[in-house]
């Protein structure tokens, strides 16, 4: 928006006219004042100056309003990669500590982060799928219920075991598996 020739007003310096404007700073030539006065632009508009044209004020709010929202925005970003930073670096840290070697990069962005987070967990499930996952020895099968033709059964393990509900499981007996899922852990 185009401000030069408004009128504004400042508590200290009184009226007077903007005479210049680029992306960043609005130049003021006060009455009072023999030079113009340089402020931040937009928000100048929010602290310092008001302008006296209503129309224009309402717009200016709008810009100053859509300036703090960005402003807003990158403070969030800025804190979420200073906390993946922090992340990764208590990662190491523990890496460390445990003798292992991990080898961790810092992200540029959480955009970045979070894409390395989906290709590692579509990894994973990949892995899983074509390994046949983690075997556990459950043992003492007990059946509980028929329905539908469907059988649940009860079972006892070596670990307590922490599935989700809805989780596929094969149980193998020698060299024959029979798939199944989890009702309840």
């Amino acid at each position: 928006m185009d401000l030069i020739g408004k009128k504004v007003k400042h508590n200290k310096f009184g009226e007077g006219v903007i005479t210049q404007q680029d992306a960043s700073y609005v130049s003021v030539k006060f009455v009072t004042e023999a030079d113009p006065k340089k402020f931040m632009y937009p928000s100048c508009f929010k602290t310092f100056l008001k302008l006296l044209d209503a129309e224009a004020a309402a717009q200016t709010d709008a810009t100053v309003k859509q300036h703090e929202d960005q402003e807003r925005k990158k403070k969030q970003q800025a804190m979420e990669e200073a906390e993946a930073r922090r992340f990764a670096k208590k990662m190491q840290e523990t890496s460390s500590k445990s003798g292992k070697t991990v080898e961790l990069r810092p992200f540029n962005s959480v955009a970045d982060f979070c894409n390395e987070y989906k290709r590692a967990t579509t990894a994973e499930i990949v892995y899983l799928k074509t390994t046949g996952g983690k075997r556990q020895h459950i043992f003492d099968g007990k059946r509980i219920e028929v329905k539908n033709g469907r059988y649940v059964y009860t079972f006892e393990a070596d670990d307590e075991l922490t599935y989700p509900e809805g989780t596929q499981i094969s149980i193998w007996q020698g060299d024959t598996s029979i798939a199944g899922h989890i009702v309840g852990c």
